[in-house]
């Protein structure tokens, strides 16, 4: 059996010292090959991905944010999101049990 570790790095790059924990990991985990990728969700892009996380938004607390959206603009908004990180917003909060669901 092979075992991989993969680190998921959307934290810009100053913020993370990237290099060093992975050569860390690979000192300590030599069982496992051990892969850096970007974006989590990048890895399990689908049409629905998208509309399943926009339907995890909590919805009265985004409004109370000043983020208040139709279901339509909820999608555009993760499909935005999806393509490029700069572009989420702090003000959107999903209900985090069903966003729990979802990425499980």
């Amino acid at each position: 059996m092979s075992y991989r570790i993969y680190i998921y790095n959307e934290i810009p790059p100053r913020e993370l010292a990237l290099e060093q924990i992975l050569r860390y990991l690979r000192r300590r985990c030599r069982f496992a090959a051990i892969e850096a990728r970007g974006n989590f969700l990048s890895h399990f892009y689908s049409p629905q991905l998208l509309q399943d996380l926009s339907a995890c938004w909590q919805l009265e607390l985004s409004a109370q944010r000043g983020c208040d959206k139709s279901a339509q603009q909820r999608l555009e908004y993760e499909r935005q999101a999806y393509s490029d990180s700069r572009r989420i917003c702090s003000r959107v909060v999903y209900d985090g049990w069903r966003l729990l669901e979802l990425l499980q």
